[in-house]
């Protein structure tokens, strides 16, 4: 949550500076509107997962049942028969479809 928070001011804070261009040349601006763009997004990157070890060092490891269900590996039986029954035919269908069109783009642009 952290990250997401962080990220977005950080990236907001980049669109801000790039929109008003500031003419001071530092590192505050260097960093937020003269850097690459691509540059800039790795060292986010960077930065997020940092950011998300230390807070996950820092923080007291939950408790079984907070974290009960959140992801597959830690579904009850009950749990894992409930989404399997959620499905339909229509749900598979259209996720067969969205995928043949994620594929399609990843061919025609590769």
């Amino acid at each position: 949550m952290w990250t997401l928070i962080v990220g977005l001011v950080l990236g907001f804070t980049r669109l801000f500076t790039m929109i008003i261009n500031p003419q001071a040349h530092n590192v505050f601006t260097y960093i937020f509107n003269e850097m690459n763009v691509y540059a800039f997004c790795v060292w986010m990157f960077l930065f997020c997962i940092a950011l998300a070890i230390v807070v996950t060092l820092c923080t007291k490891k939950p408790a079984p049942e907070q974290v009960q269900g959140l992801c597959f590996g830690t579904a009850t039986p009950e749990q894992k028969a409930e989404t399997r029954a959620s499905w339909g035919a229509w749900d598979i269908i259209h996720t067969v479809i969205i995928l043949a069109f994620t594929v399609a783009f990843y061919i025609y642009f590769w």
